[in-house]
């Protein structure tokens, strides 16, 4: 069925008049009526009572004014983003090392499905890069840990993941639980303080009086973790221990590479946010948030703990 006619029974529905309806569409009388005969026809319902003043629809008329407002709102939309104003040719998007070693690689293929025309450009980092970036227009969109406070930004919540520490089983198995004060003999290995988790992390152990894994008191530091890859290994090879990301070392925990120290004091939740510049908010990054909300809530179902989709 044209959408044409479904916008025409808008109007006629607005306006209660066949004469009003013709005006307003730029269309003959007997066009609009030849309109809404074909809906009738072709759904085998009358959309309005004859001979009422003004023109009340029936029942069957008033669910398909329902419809047809969904229908045309959706054509709307769908040449809204295919238009040459909002399908970009390249899309240019930051995330962090969490994010990437979760729920982007499924990510990445779905966009490439949607839009196969579009470049993809993903550009990883720390938190403060790539926000920096994208207060600079260097990117479209970015994934991290947020939400983000300026008032430039549109913010919008992606997913929240839990976070467990971890060691490595050759000097922790089958511990009972623990007091966070226990660990306080071993290296706590801590990402830089410029990396997304590092203010969470700091907050959490103050609050539970491990100043001295934030001061110079440590008998070992470890400067040298700029990722959450380096961490892991280090942690694998007994070095210390490490709160991480539940689900970014699920796989290591099942396959008995890492142990989940049994912590009563657990660490915070982190959330994921995507974020955008307000004024570049469109019908098409509006999509690409959506299908990152899928992908997120794909993964959190697909690990058994450590994801929650929101």
């Amino acid at each position: 069925m044209n959408t044409r006619f479904y916008e025409t029974f808008i109007w006629l529905s607005k306006l209660g008049n066949f004469s009003k309806t013709a005006e307003k569409l730029h269309a003959t009388q007997p066009t609009i009526t030849s309109r809404i005969q074909a809906l009738e026809d072709s759904f085998d319902v009358e959309l309005y009572t004859r001979g009422t003043k003004p023109l009340k629809l029936t029942p069957e008329g008033k669910l398909v004014l329902q419809y047809a407002k969904k229908i045309v709102d959706l054509e709307g939309e769908l040449e809204s983003t295919l238009s040459d104003n909002e399908l970009k040719d390249t899309l240019k998007v930051g995330v962090v090392e969490l994010a990437t070693v979760t729920w982007v690689p499924d990510f990445i293929r779905e966009l490439q499905d949607r839009y196969p025309k579009t470049v993809l450009e993903f550009k990883g980092g720390l938190q403060s890069e790539i926000m920096q970036k994208i207060r600079n227009d260097e990117l479209d969109l970015v994934f991290v840990l947020g939400p983000q406070s300026e008032p430039e930004l549109h913010n919008e919540k992606i997913c929240t993941f839990s976070m467990s520490w971890v060691a490595s089983p050759e000097f922790f198995s089958d511990h009972e639980e623990m007091d966070i004060s226990e660990i306080n003999g071993f290296p706590i290995i801590l990402p830089p303080s410029n990396a997304s988790t590092y203010p969470y992390l700091k907050e959490y152990l103050l609050v539970n009086g491990m100043e001295d894994a934030m001061s110079d008191t440590q008998m070992v530091k470890l400067d040298c973790v700029f990722s959450g890859a380096t961490g892991l290994s280090l942690v694998k090879k007994g070095i210390g221990v490490m709160p991480l990301p539940t689900a970014a070392v699920i796989e290591e925990i099942k396959a008995g590479a890492l142990v989940k120290l049994p912590i009563r004091q657990s660490p915070p939740n982190i959330y994921m946010t995507a974020c955008l510049k307000k004024k570049n908010q469109s019908v098409f990054l509006n999509d690409i948030v959506a299908i990152a909300e899928k992908c997120a809530k794909d993964y959190a179902e697909s690990v058994s703990e450590g994801a929650v989709w929101v």
